[in-house]
C-alpha cells in the first residue's frame, strides 16, 4: 500500500509467501493506493496485479475562540476600563463545537503591540499565565518570527469533549511610566489583541 506521504505498508507474509487480505485501521487521512498482485504457483506462471484507492477524511472541526480584557482569572466581565500600573488578563476562550471530541492541539495567540513598552508581555514560562482548563501538560512559547504571538501548545483533548468550553489567562502589565496620550488608547482599554488559530 502507498500511503498520501508516498511511504509503503507491506502486510506479513505467511510461512508460503502470501499475504492474505486481512483488515487494516492504518489508513491515514488523505488518499492511499492498495495493490495487490496475484501469482500462479507455477514458476514463470501468470501474474497480475489490481489497484484501488482508499480515501480518508478529517473530521469537520469547529472550534469557536472568543476573547476579551477582564481583571481577575476567572472574571467574565469584559473590562470598560484600565488604571496604569495595573495587571489585566487577556482571556481566550476555546468552545468545541464538533461532533466529537478534539484529541491534541496548539493555541496562537496575538497579544497587543508593545513596542512603545506600554505594555509588559508576560515572559513565556510566567506563573501568572494559567492555562489548567486546558490541560495539565499545555506548553507555552513565542513564536520565533512574531514575538507577539504566543503558543499554547499540547491543549489536552479530554477537555475538550463536545460542547466544552474552556478558557486561558494571560496576564498583560499596563506600565505606569507615561501618560495617558502614550498608551495607544490603553487608558480606554483598546488593547488591540486577538486569538488566532486552533490546530
Amino acid at each position: 500500500m502507498t500511503k498520501p506521504d508516498g511511504s509503503k505498508y507491506t502486510p506479513t507474509p505467511d510461512a508460503n509467501g502470501n499475504t492474505p487480505a486481512t483488515s487494516w485501521n492504518g489508513f491515514p487521512v488523505g488518499e492511499s493506493t492498495v495493490t495487490y498482485k496475484v501469482e500462479g504457483k507455477i514458476a514463470g506462471g501468470t501474474a497480475a496485479t489490481k489497484s484501488f484507492k482508499v480515501t480518508v477524511t478529517a473530521p469537520n472541526i469547529n472550534i469557536q475562540i472568543t476573547s476579551s480584557f477582564v481583571a481577575n482569572v476567572g472574571g467574565t466581565t469584559a473590562l470598560t476600563s484600565v488604571a496604569k500600573g495595573s495587571t489585566v488578563y487577556y482571556k481566550v476562550t476555546l468552545k468545541n463545537t464538533t461532533a466529537t471530541s478534539i484529541s491534541t492541539g496548539a493555541l496562537r495567540i496575538t497579544l497587543p503591540d508593545n513596542t512603545n513598552t506600554n505594555y509588559e508581555l508576560p515572559a513565556a514560562n510566567d506563573p501568572a499565565i494559567v492555562t489548567s482548563q486546558l490541560g495539565g501538560a499545555v506548553n507555552v512559547s513565542y513564536d520565533t518570527g512574531d514575538p507577539r504571538v504566543l503558543i499554547l501548545a499540547n491543549i489536552t483533548g479530554g477537555v475538550l469533549a463536545q460542547n466544552a468550553e474552556r478558557s486561558a489567562y494571560i496576564p498583560i502589565k499596563i506600565k505606569q511610566d507615561q501618560g495617558c496620550d502614550a498608551y495607544v488608547n490603553a487608558c480606554q482599554a483598546i488593547l488591540t489583541a486577538q486569538p488566532q488559530t486552533y490546530l
